[in-house]
C-alpha cells in the first residue's frame, strides 16, 4: 500500500479566516478565498417547533443546494404538527437556504430563516447575513458566484446599485421625490447653538451657516446639539422658518429629546443604534426618519486623525475585511429590531461613519463588496467623509456615492468648497 506520493492533513482552522489564511499561503487567487472559504465551514443547527409542511418544504430546498435536514419519522406521514429538525450545510448552503425561504411567505418560512440566521450571526465570525426584505432588493440570482459572496444585487453604472427602495416622504413633505442614484443628499452640520457654551454658537451663527450650506446645494440642515442643549430649539424653529423646503436633522440622546425635536418641526431624528429602537414608534407616528449610527466594529479604526494614505495589507487587510463584516452584521441586527419595533423600512437610513471607506486598492474593493452589502438591507446608506483637504475628501465621496451611499454627510464650513465637485458626482451616478 502505497502513501509517499502524496502528504494529507487535516486542517484545524474550520472559521473563514482561518480558511482564508490558509488559502493564501498556498497562494490560492485571492478573488476566488471568498468565494471559497465559507464552503469550508459546516455547521449543524437545531431548530425547534417547526411546522411539519414548512420541514418538509425546507428539506427539498436544502437537499436541492448540497445540504440536508435531519427529520424524525412524523415528518414524513405529518403524524405531529410540529417538530424540531436538525439543519446540516456548509456556510454557503445555508446562506443560500435562508435568501430562498425569505422570500416563501407560507409556513414561517421567513421566521424559520430569521431563527437559522440568527444563530450564524451571533457564532460565526465573518458571516455576511442576508437581507430580510428580499422583495426589495431587484431581483436576485442565487446560484451564481456573485451571489455566493454576497454580491445579488443587480448594478447600474459605476457600481451603484440597483432595485434599492426610495425613503417614504417626510409628513411634511408628501411629494418629496429622494431620486437616488440620479442627485447627491448633502447634508450639513451646523455648529451648536447656544452662545453659553465654548464651542457654541449664537443663533445668527447658527442661520449664517445654514445660508451658506443651502447656497452650496444642501438638501439636508443639521443641528450640531440635541434639543436638550441650550438654544436647539430656538435655532431648529429659526431654520423651520428660513429654509421650509429644507429638511431639518437633530441628534437625540434620549426618547424625550425625540419628542421635543418632533414637536420642533425635526425631519429626522440622528441616534446610535443602541438607541434607535426605542425611538421606532415615535418616529413612524410622526412620520419622520431615522437615521442611525452605527458603532464602529473591530479592527476598523475610528477617525481621531486623517485617513490611512495606503491601502491595508496582509494582517491590517485581514482586520478591515474582517471588521467590514462584522458592520454588516450590526447593520442587519439593527434592522431587524428597528422593522420589528414597528419602524417601516422606508424611514431609516444607515450610517456606518467615515472609518469603513478606503483608498483605491485590492483592499477597497473587497471592502466596496461588503458596503453594498449595507444597501440590500433596505435602508439607504450615508457616507460621512474623514476630515481632511477638500480635493481628498470630494475623491472619497465620489468613490462612497458610486459605491451605494446615498447621503453625503459634511461639516457647514466645508460645503462651499465640497459643493463645486456635486455634479461631477452626479454624473457618475447616471
Amino acid at each position: 500500500m502505497s502513501g509517499t506520493r502524496f502528504h494529507a492533513r487535516l486542517l484545524e482552522r474550520r472559521s473563514i479566516a482561518g480558511l482564508a489564511r490558509e488559502m493564501r499561503r498556498i497562494e490560492v487567487d485571492r478573488g476566488g478565498i471568498p468565494l471559497m472559504a465559507p464552503k469550508g465551514v459546516s455547521l449543524a443547527i437545531l431548530v425547534e417547533r417547526v411546522p411539519t409542511k414548512a420541514a418538509n418544504i425546507i428539506k427539498q430546498e436544502i437537499l436541492a443546494r448540497g445540504g440536508d435536514l435531519a427529520t424524525p419519522w412524523s415528518c414524513a406521514d405529518f403524524a405531529a404538527d410540529e417538530v424540531d429538525v436538525i439543519v446540516i450545510g456548509n456556510l454557503v448552503t445555508l446562506r443560500s437556504l435562508i435568501a430562498k425561504l425569505y422570500r416563501q411567505t407560507v409556513y414561517h418560512l421567513p421566521e424559520f430563516a430569521d431563527a437559522l440566521q440568527g444563530v450564524l450571526v451571533r457564532t460565526v465570525p465573518g458571516y455576511l447575513p442576508v437581507a430580510r426584505q428580499p422583495a426589495r432588493q431587484g431581483q436576485v440570482v442565487e446560484e451564481t458566484l456573485d451571489d455566493l459572496h454576497g454580491g445579488r444585487i443587480p448594478l447600474g453604472p459605476g457600481g451603484r446599485a440597483r432595485g434599492v427602495p426610495e425613503l417614504l416622504p417626510p409628513a411634511r413633505l408628501p411629494d418629496l421625490r429622494w431620486d437616488f442614484g440620479r442627485r447627491v443628499w448633502g447634508v450639513a452640520v451646523l455648529p451648536a447653538p447656544g452662545a453659553g457654551s465654548e464651542a457654541g454658537a449664537g443663533l445668527e451663527a447658527v442661520l449664517a451657516a445654514a445660508q451658506a450650506a443651502v447656497a452650496a446645494g444642501v438638501l439636508v440642515l443639521e443641528l450640531g446639539a440635541p434639543p436638550g442643549a441650550e438654544g436647539c430649539l430656538a435655532a431648529l424653529a429659526a431654520l423651520r422658518q428660513a429654509w421650509p423646503d429644507r429638511l431639518l436633522a437633530v441628534p437625540v440622546r434620549s426618547p424625550e429629546e425625540a419628542r421635543q425635536a418632533l414637536a420642533g418641526g425635526a425631519d429626522i431624528l440622528r441616534a446610535e443604534a443602541g438607541l434607535a429602537p426605542d425611538l421606532a414608534p415615535l418616529v413612524e407616528a410622526a412620520g419622520g426618519h431615522l437615521w442611525v449610527g452605527l458603532p464602529s466594529p473591530p479592527g476598523v479604526p475610528v477617525p481621531e486623525g486623517p485617513p490611512p494614505q495606503d491601502t491595508p495589507r496582509g494582517r491590517d487587510e485581514e482586520d478591515w475585511a474582517e471588521g467590514m463584516a462584522a458592520l454588516s452584521r450590526q447593520a442587519w441586527q439593527v434592522t431587524v429590531a428597528l422593522f420589528d419595533a414597528g419602524l417601516s423600512p422606508g424611514r431609516c437610513i444607515l450610517d456606518p461613519g467615515p472609518a469603513p471607506w478606503l483608498p483605491p486598492g485590492p483592499a477597497a474593493r473587497t471592502l466596496t463588496r461588503r458596503l453594498r452589502e449595507l444597501t440590500s438591507y433596505g435602508p439607504p446608506v450615508a457616507f460621512s467623509p474623514w476630515p481632511g483637504p477638500v480635493a481628498a475628501m470630494a475623491a472619497a465621496s465620489a468613490r462612497a456615492l458610486c459605491g451605494g451611499a446615498a447621503f453625503l454627510r459634511a461639516d457647514a464650513r466645508t460645503w462651499p468648497e465640497l459643493a463645486p465637485a456635486l455634479p461631477e458626482i452626479e454624473g457618475l451616478l447616471e
